[in-house]
């Protein structure tokens, strides 16, 4: 099942992390930094066992909100980013809580944690790859019986024609769905809206509708009906 193989990877990610803890701990400072001011420097502090189980809880969150939402995402047929997010949010919430430890290694009682340039790196870097990809007009890739939607090589959701009722061209406002980027509204409706203007409206027989922004709206519009007949 789905979200049970999207909740193991951060369990088995949290109790690595615990893990590692531990086994360090000898060589850590008690309590240890957990937070950094703009200069880079330790300026927030905990005990280490509520340092490291907040971090691990942290790690946990995608495996939360797949436990919660994975089933009925499912039931949608919402896969691609919706189960590699998870997982990249999990490595992500992974490497920062373990950079954290290895900067506190064998500090000397008068030192003080601080922050380099590979912190950022670290967090920005994934970050910053992630915004490119959602804030860009996808790609579609119709045929195999599917629609793909995919963004720099990476697959944002697979649409079986099967569970296609309609296709139409309409119009995608970032007001309609709070924002830009992915979207998602309580009927399960997905946006892929990077920015405002002509877009396929795919209406589905799971009862929920993928809005994708694209410049040749009318011609994939033809394409996927070529498809569906």
């Amino acid at each position: 099942m789905v979200t049970n193989k999207l909740v193991l990877i951060p369990v088995v990610a949290a109790l690595i992390f615990v893990a590692f803890a531990s086994f360090m701990r000898e060589r850590l400072p008690d309590p240890l930094a957990v937070h950094f001011g703009f200069s880079g420097s330790a300026d927030g502090f905990l005990g280490f066992w509520p340092a490291v189980t907040i971090n691990a809880l942290l790690i946990l969150i995608p495996a939360l909100i797949a436990f919660l939402f994975g089933k009925g995402l499912k039931d949608k047929g919402l896969t691609g980013i919706f189960l590699w997010l998870p997982i990249g949010l999990t490595g992500l919430f992974f490497a920062i809580s373990t950079y954290l430890l290895l900067i506190q290694l064998d500090l000397e009682p008068t030192q003080t944690a601080s922050l380099d340039a590979n912190f950022f790196l670290l967090l920005f870097a994934p970050l910053g790859f992630l915004m490119l990809i959602l804030l860009r007009k996808p790609e579609l890739k119709i045929g195999g019986g599917e629609v793909r939607i995919r963004s720099l090589g990476l697959t944002l959701a697979k649409i079986p024609t099967q569970e296609i009722s309609s296709v139409s061209v309409g119009k995608l406002r970032p007001a309609d769905f709070g924002g830009w980027g992915l979207r998602v509204n309580f009927s399960g409706d997905v946006a892929f809206l990077p920015s405002a203007g002509e877009a396929l409206v795919i209406e589905r027989t799971l009862g929920n509708k993928i809005l994708i922004r694209s410049d040749n709206a009318e011609a994939l519009r033809a394409e996927i009906e070529r498809n569906i007949e």
